[in-house]
């Protein structure tokens, strides 16, 4: 930490000897011998805190402080004064002195002053900059670009985190940022210093699932040794993110109910419920109500949680935004790698822009990450961006595919095209087709053979 100090003290041993002190103690010393010299270092010296002496031969130390104050306000004062003169130190300390030492004074005295001034200087710098942080990213709430589909996202975000209770349900494919969008819900409203805590209800297993939730008491089965909070009493005051809210085992969704009901939980194995105060963002990529139609999600359980909806569109309907997000991700790994590779040539925007996406947000980062590493100039070309196995890209044909210059295309066509192009981009892994589109393999083979059989082309 620098730590840039000026004296201003017009008896020429006290300014040597302070000088020299704390010149030996690591300090960077600026010296003025009366008030005019000390403002013009203010105004040419990059000065954190100023020992300065009430009396000085040219002007009253108040005055010094008032013209310090006006060229910049961050400057913090400690004022050297004498004995009969403490109520003239009090009106500094008023007009934003931040403190003063009586003269005859120890030296581990005003060092202890000085330091204590230094450390007050370094954390309203840290929280200025935390400030600045955080006020960046409500404006666009972390999210890059200013197409419309953006914009309106954000309209409802600053709509919704306006109100304390009110729970979320945030639809989109995988990969379209849905996790940010929550982020950026909590993150701007009341209970922002809250916890925010996430979930997702697919990654765990169902017996595991509800003592995460809820919790468990003492003995509620083998292991529990011990009693255990689960995370939505943990989130109490905050916020609780339930990510793919669609894969909760249809066993766990009445008690789900029952808890955003309530507003109160019962442990696993407990006796008593424990009320909580918490807002619920939850998001899927299926379609909830073809769940509901096959008896996999509770319609009341979809009412409770969608009060409020928000659609995230996939990257292939935000085309505007694709460069944005492409520089903002090539910047992202400037910091961290190497730093010479510095923008993208027409034609790989021109790449990124016509290529369909079927995995998002996620799937552009992974594909600058490759392209910069794999580039050996400092500008990314179409090359980089094409793998090496000679995989050739899915075309954006969303324009094509939804064209009625000649005729209108049905939907069970549209489905079955994107299907077909989703299995191709996964070299016919159906496992990560499936994943991506949001239904299970068994579906996905049906829906394939229904393809073959139509023989849609």
């Amino acid at each position: 930490m620098s730590k840039e100090l000026l004296i201003v003290e017009d008896d020429q041993t006290m300014l040597e000897t302070l000088s020299h002190v704390f010149r030996k103690a690591g300090f960077t010393v600026f010296e003025a011998g009366n008030g005019a010299a000390g403002i013009e270092v203010i105004n040419n010296k990059p000065v954190k805190v100023m020992l300065l002496d009430l009396n000085l031969p040219d002007m009253s130390g108040l005055d010094v402080l008032a013209r310090v104050k006006e060229i910049d306000d961050q400057v913090l004062c400690i004022f050297m004064t004498a004995y009969p003169e403490i109520k003239t130190a009090v009106t500094a300390m008023k007009q934003g002195a931040y403190d003063y030492i009586n003269k005859p004074f120890e030296l581990d005295e005003l060092r202890i002053i000085v330091n204590k001034a230094f450390e007050v200087e370094t954390l309203k710098s840290e929280i200025a900059s935390l400030r600045y942080e955080r006020d960046s990213r409500r404006q666009d709430f972390g999210m890059v670009g200013n197409s419309d589909p953006i914009k309106r996202i954000q309209d409802q975000i600053s709509q919704v985190a306006r109100t304390d209770n009110t729970h979320v349900l945030i639809l989109g494919e995988s990969g379209t940022g849905k996790e940010l969008v929550a982020d950026a819900i909590h993150n701007i409203s009341s209970r922002k210093d809250k916890p925010l805590l996430k979930i997702n209800c697919s990654s765990i297993p169902e017996t595991l699932l509800e003592s995460e939730l809820f919790g468990h008491a003492k003995g509620a089965f083998t292991d529990a040794k011990t009693s255990k909070a689960g995370i939505f009493e943990l989130s109490h005051t905050g916020t609780i993110f339930l990510d793919e809210i669609g894969d909760l085992a249809i066993s766990l969704q009445p008690k789900l109910l029952r808890v955003l009901e309530s507003r109160s939980l019962r442990k696993l194995g407990g006796t008593k419920d424990i009320a909580i105060d918490i807002r619920v963002i939850s998001a899927t990529n299926q379609e909830l109500s073809v769940k509901i139609q096959q008896n996999q999600f509770r319609s009341d359980l979809l009412y409770r949680l969608n009060v409020f909806t928000i659609l995230v569109p996939p990257l292939r309907e935000r085309v505007h935004d694709i460069p944005h997000l492409a520089r903002h991700f090539l910047s992202q790994f400037k910091s961290t790698m190497k730093e010479d590779v510095i923008d993208f040539d027409n034609d790989a925007i021109e790449l990124l822009k016509n290529y369909a996406w079927p995995g998002n947000i996620r799937e552009l980062k992974n594909m600058i990450e490759r392209a910069y590493i794999l580039t050996k100039t400092n500008i990314i070309t179409r090359k980089d961006l094409l793998p090496d196995s000679g995989f050739n890209l899915v075309k954006n044909n969303s324009a094509e595919l939804f064209s009625i210059r000649d005729n209108w295309t049905s939907l069970e066509e549209v489905e079955a095209k994107y299907i077909q192009s989703v299995v191709n981009h996964f070299d016919g892994n159906k496992s990560e087709a499936a994943r991506l589109l949001g239904i299970s393999r068994v579906t996905l083979r049906e829906k394939l053979k229904k393809c073959a059989d139509a023989d849609f082309n």
